[in-house]
């Protein structure tokens, strides 16, 4: 969405195409998950798990970018250089701040307890 409001690209250095950048992002959502997923384990889970999972989740775009730049073919140059200019950028501390949100919701979730919506006719019958 930010690509579309700032009409400008993520990546603008030709040869790459879109690849690097969805694996950038699939990256990214697995490390925000191998790092939330075992805080939500903890009994109480603290909401500094939501800082790791974006500093995760950015390191995850970035590497996920870098590593399939270089599988692809690119110059390793020409990879480090795209990467540097997404860290320093609008893209990756995007990224990060979706991590954030996203884990900070998973962390108030389990803190609550909460359990899925019932129905009406889900209840039990002893309830008024």
């Amino acid at each position: 969405m930010a690509s579309l409001l700032t009409s400008s690209d993520v990546i603008e250095t030709p040869g790459f195409g879109a690849l690097p950048g969805v694996i950038g992002v699939v990256a990214a959502a697995g490390a925000l998950t191998a790092v939330v997923l075992p805080a939500l384990q903890a009994p109480h889970p603290s909401f500094v798990a939501s800082l790791w999972s974006a500093a995760a989740a950015y390191l995850g775009y970035l590497a996920g970018v870098w590593v399939c730049a270089l599988v692809m073919g690119v110059d390793p140059a020409a990879a480090t250089s795209v990467v540097g200019r997404l860290a320093i950028g609008w893209w990756a501390p995007i990224v990060a701040a979706a991590a954030f949100v996203c884990a900070w919701a998973a962390v108030a979730l389990r803190r609550t307890r909460a359990e899925r919506p019932h129905w009406p006719w889900e209840r039990d019958d002893e309830e008024p």
